[in-house]
């Protein structure tokens, strides 16, 4: 939803709730890295909210991603 909104640009009427949105998911993605990759369906969803949170300044370690592919076989979805 927070692409679409960026792409449509206005993202400056969403400011706030696009915030939460990111603090939520690094804080679930910095406790419960499991938990993340989990609750996206596809390779492109986590990639998408990497690039996210990311564009949001927020930091993301790139190896965190291949470490979890490889215990849970991601990739295979």
């Amino acid at each position: 939803m927070i692409d679409i909104i960026q792409r449509l640009g206005i993202e400056h009427h969403f400011e706030e709730e696009i915030e939460l949105v990111l603090q939520k998911q690094q804080l679930i993605l910095s406790n419960h890295p499991c938990d993340f990759f989990n609750s996206h369906d596809q390779l492109y969803e986590v990639a998408l909210a990497f690039r996210l949170l990311r564009q949001g300044g927020y930091y993301v370690n790139a190896g965190l991603n291949d470490s979890i592919t490889e215990d849970n076989n991601f990739l295979s979805r």
